[in-house]
C-alpha cells in the first residue's frame, strides 16, 4: 500500500528536541527540551501513526567544529570548509567515533518506541572547498571508497539497530544518484551498492525541482524540470529500474515533491497542489513502485487521495 508518514527529527544543527542521555550532544550543546518524546510517540501510535525517526548524519557542522579530529580535514590536519555546504565544515564518513554518535542516537529513539529509523545526509560533502583547500582521506590505494565508507556505516547501523532488534533502517539519499555515476561518486552514495547494504529501504529525493534547467534523460531534454513533475519523476526511475528490481536491492520509497520551488527563478516553476503531487504519484506507481513520502518544509498539504490514479501520462498535454 502507498506509505506516508510523520518523521520525528534529530536535525544536529538545531539540536536533539528531547532530554537524550547521548553524552556527546549534551557536551555539544545540543540537546533542548522541547516536548516529551514518550507523549509524542504514544500519540502517534494511538492515532495508528507510524513514527519515523530522522537522523541527521555528517552534515553536522558544530559536532565538525567541537570535534576537529572527528571533521574532514586537509593533509596537515586543519578542518576543511566546503563552499556548497555553507562554508561549514563536515564530519567524516571514515570516522567510527561518528558513527557510534549517530547509531547511539537512533538506539535512544528505538528504546522511546520509534518504528523506523531514517539515516539523512549519508554522504560526503558536494562542491569545492573554501580557500582552494584539499580534503585529506587517506593514501591513494590503501583507502576505502567514499562509497565504501557510507555503505560501511549503513551496514553498521543496520547490523546494530534493524537486525539486533527488528526496527527497520533506511537512507535518504540525492536523486541525482540513480543516473549520474559522477555525482554518486563526490558523495559517496553509489546507489548500485548501497541498496545491496540490507538496509529496509532507500529514499531517493526526486523533487523536480532540485534538477538542473536544461536536464536530459531517455532522450527528453527538460528544459525546465518543475514543470513536469510525472515525467522527470518517471525518466529518472525508469532509467535505473534494472538497479532496483535486482533480488535483494532494497525496497525504494522516493521522496516527493509538495512544495512550490519558488527559489529557482520566475518561469522555472509552477505552483505545486494537489495535482502535481499526484502526478508524481502516478509517475512511481507506472514503474511499479508503491511506497513514497512526501515533503513540505511547511507541513501544509492539500487535500486528496494521493493514489496516483489519474489520466496523466506526459505532463499538461
Amino acid at each position: 500500500s502507498d506509505y506516508w508518514a510523520p518523521h520525528w527529527t534529530n536535525q544536529q544543527e538545531y539540536g536533539i528536541p528531547f532530554k537524550t542521555k547521548s553524552e556527546t550532544a549534551r557536551e555539544i550543546g545540543y540537546v533542548w527540551d522541547a516536548y516529551d518524546i514518550d507523549k509524542v510517540i504514544k500519540k502517534c501510535h494511538d492515532n495508528d501513526i507510524r513514527v519515523i525517526g530522522r537522523v541527521v548524519c555528517f552534515n553536522d557542522s558544530l559536532a565538525a567544529e567541537h570535534f576537529p579530529k572527528r571533521a574532514i580535514t586537509d593533509a596537515s590536519g586543519n578542518v576543511v570548509r566546503f563552499s556548497n555546504e555553507g562554508n561549514n565544515p563536515f564530519l567524516s564518513p571514515y570516522n567510527s567515533e561518528n558513527w557510534d554518535y549517530l547509531i547511539d542516537i537512533a538506539l535512544e529513539g528505538v528504546e522511546h518506541g520509534i518504528d523506523e529509523i531514517q539515516f539523512d545526509y549519508v554522504r560526503f560533502p558536494a562542491g569545492s572547498t573554501k580557500n582552494k583547500a584539499k580534503p585529506y582521506y587517506g593514501e591513494e590505494g590503501q583507502t576505502p571508497t567514499k562509497a565504501e565508507a557510507v555503505n560501511r556505516f549503513l551496514q553498521e547501523a543496520r547490523i546494530r539497530i534493524q537486525d539486533t532488534y527488528g526496527i527497520p533502517v533506511s537512507a535518504d539519499i540525492f536523486g541525482i544518484v540513480l543516473t549520474s555515476p559522477l555525482d554518486a561518486g563526490i558523495i559517496g552514495q553509489d546507489f548500485t551498492t548501497l541498496g545491496m547494504t540490507g538496509v529496509d529501504s532507500c529514499c531517493p529525493m526526486l523533487y523536480p525541482s532540485l534538477y538542473a534547467l536544461g536536464t536530459m534523460l531517455a532522450g527528453h531534454v527538460f528544459k525546465t524540470p518543475d514543470k513536469e513533475p510525472y515525467l522527470i519523476v518517471y525518466s529518472v526511475l525508469n532509467e535505473c529500474r534494472a538497479t532496483y528490481v535486482q533480488p535483494g536491492f532494497t525496497a525504494m520509497r522516493p521522496y516527493l515533491q509538495a512544495f512550490t520551488a519558488s527559489y529557482i527563478g520566475k518561469g522555472n516553476y509552477i505552483e505545486y497542489g494537489y495535482r502535481e503531487i499526484n502526478s508524481q504519484i502516478k509517475a512511481i506507481h507506472d514503474v511499479g513502485i508503491k511506497e513514497f513520502i512526501l515533503w513540505d518544509p511547511k507541513f501544509s498539504y492539500p487535500q486528496g487521495k494521493y493514489d496516483g490514479n489519474m489520466s496523466v501520462q506526459t505532463d499538461w498535454n
